[in-house]
């Protein structure tokens, strides 16, 4: 049997990547009265300081990905749903079948992933503990203290819990496990709205817990970000749904009450039919919408770090007005240091465009058209993603990116949103079609 990790990435941010790791590898309607209550009592074991809770129905997330649930039992993943497809693109055939071998041991509902002092941990209720006694790797190295077995990466406490971690031992989940209600995460306010949702599975996030997991250069200019966009941000709150072919993650910012955090910059919605516009079909499709007020803030925010924006740039941007828009040919990867062939639309209102038409004309062949720009450079058009149908996707978001890439089994889709939403910003993440 391979060894688990549940860390393949550390920190803040990357320990978020571990335990949606954990959700996707171990997979296990609103929430059942059972799964509810079995929430609660795990909540209980999650320290009330924790940086990351993610929790939700195991149930819930493998019928999603097609897979078969009986009798609270995991039967199987599905031969062609998104976690076999995961597996098979990700991992050896053996590995996901060493996943099934675990995951059919585990109760089939409630489960909570938390990142606490920059470790993970995932936590579950067992249905069948000498099932995962067996499976594990070196069944016969199991080591008894008190109420808790560990082997390597496995811990059972008191007969019907698994624990998964990196660096599990035996007092760390007796300690986790004699947490009292004040000390876990049953203490904090959205652990009831957590534990009652519908969803598949629940996010929390502490923003200072992050902001301070980031090398100490890069906090301050987080933080900083994070005031730029909104009022007294202090969680990030959301759900995770899955489908037979990927997944969609939802997060919005959250005051210390658990109200939307006030978006504080002017956003203007796309115009998707300027983005559908470009046509073809490309690997990268960007959009968003400036307001002459969003322009002015810019500004003004340069003026409020102790100067004004240079001339020139102030120049270029002050007639932005409506959508600006690329799609490009080139993959994620190519894009960072060049779009490649590309075609693209930049919106003004008409009025003092001519620092901003010289230097688009120097990146690309331009036609101006009303006051809108329109660039293309290159060759461009036979990408996975059908432009007009991702922007049809855009409707009623400021800022939106899609990128596809060509994959040895299928085509891998990523699409990010932006969305204005009670007055803040929803942040939608979708993988898959």
């Amino acid at each position: 049997m391979a060894k688990f990790s549940i860390s393949p990435l550390r920190g803040g941010l990357a320990g978020l990547s571990s335990i949606l790791f954990v959700i996707v590898m171990i997979a296990f309607c609103s929430c059942s009265k059972g799964v509810k209550d079995d929430l609660n009592t795990l909540y209980n074991t999650v320290p009330a300081d924790a940086s990351i809770v993610v929790s939700g129905d195991l149930a819930k997330i493998v019928e999603q990905c097609g897979g078969k649930v009986e009798d609270e039992r995991i039967v199987s993943f599905g031969t062609d749903g998104a976690l076999s497809a995961f597996g098979k693109g990700k991992l050896s055939d053996t590995t996901i079948d060493e996943f099934q071998k675990v995951a059919v041991n585990v109760k089939a509902g409630a489960f909570v992933g938390f990142v606490y002092k920059g470790e993970s941990y995932l936590t579950c209720m067992l249905a069948d503990a000498e099932g995962l006694r067996k499976a594990a790797d070196r069944s016969d190295q199991w080591k008894k203290t008190g109420n808790v077995e560990c082997n390597g990466n496995f811990a059972i406490a008191d007969g019907d819990r698994l624990w998964i971690g990196d660096r599990l031992t035996a007092a760390k989940v007796a300690d986790l496990m004699k947490l009292s209600e004040v000390q876990s995460f049953l203490s904090c306010k959205y652990a009831e709205k957590m534990s009652g949702s519908d969803k598949a599975a629940t996010v929390w996030m502490s923003l200072d817990a992050l902001y301070s997991a980031l090398p100490f250069s890069q906090q301050a200019q987080a933080r900083m970000a994070s005031s730029m966009l909104f009022e007294n941000p202090k969680f990030l709150t959301g759900s995770l749904d899955f489908s037979k072919h990927g997944g969609e993650l939802t997060l919005m910012p959250m005051t210390e009450n658990y109200g939307p955090a006030k978006c504080v910059i002017d956003v203007e919605k796309i115009d998707v039919k300027k983005v559908a516009a470009l046509g073809g079909n490309a690997n990268m499709v960007f959009a968003m919408g400036v307001s002459q007020k969003l322009v002015n803030q810019i500004q003004d925010f340069g003026k409020s770090m102790g100067g004004a924006l240079p001339m020139g740039m102030s120049s270029i941007i002050s007639p932005l007005e409506g959508t600006i828009a690329l799609a490009s040919q080139e993959d994620n990867k190519a894009f960072v240091s060049s779009p490649g062939g590309y075609r693209a639309v930049v919106s003004t209102n008409g009025k003092q465009n001519a620092a901003l038409g010289q230097v688009l004309e120097g990146l690309a062949t331009v036609k101006i058209e009303g006051n809108d720009f329109y660039l293309s450079q290159g060759s461009y058009g036979d990408g996975v993603l059908n432009v007009a149908d991702v922007a049809k996707k855009m409707e009623g978001s400021w800022l939106a990116i899609a990128i596809g890439e060509k994959d040895q089994q299928k085509d891998s889709k990523v699409m990010i949103l932006l969305t204005p939403v009670d007055g803040t910003l929803q942040l939608k993440v979708s993988v898959g079609d």
